[in-house]
């Protein structure tokens, strides 16, 4: 069990009237226990930081509107300075699946909502310890020139 924290910049560009493909750099504090595996460092927990990449794609529906729900998935690589989870990698891969509105209150500025499930595992790089973390996040965006609606 941990407690992520996280700065989400996204770099987006409309590939379509609905499609929005980019890159997400996130940097991140994870506070996790101390020990894991054969790993003993005592008991407690310990923040990590870590920073991560990946690619995303947003899919929008409803054209015209201000107000336009939208589905995205994203992946990419997570470097950590210490093992995530405790006793694993410090080299993990980060996925995420989402929903959530966009709302365009004016042509130059948008404000993103949503929900993301995501999962966190070194993506089998250590076989015999990939226990992984799935998360839970709620996003509160804003976008500069958002997409055409």
């Amino acid at each position: 069990q941990a407690d992520i924290q996280a700065m989400n910049y996204e770099f987006g560009h409309a590939i379509s009237p609905r499609t929005e493909f980019g890159t997400t750099l996130a940097v991140m504090n994870i506070r996790q226990m101390r020990s894991g595996y054969e790993e003993q460092f005592g008991p407690g927990s310990r923040n990590v930081p870590a920073v991560s990449s990946s690619l995303f794609i947003r899919r929008h529906f409803g054209g015209g509107s201000r107000l336009r729900p939208f589905i995205e998935l994203s992946s990419g690589p997570l470097y950590s300075r210490h093992r995530v989870p405790a006793g694993t990698s410090r080299i993990n891969f980060y996925s995420q699946a989402g929903v959530g509105v966009t709302w365009n209150p004016t042509a130059r500025i948008g404000i993103i909502t949503g929900w993301r499930f995501g999962h966190i595992s070194n993506g089998g790089i250590e076989p015999d310890k990939n226990p992984g973390y799935n998360t839970n996040t709620l996003v509160i965006g804003l976008q500069l020139r958002p997409m055409p609606r």
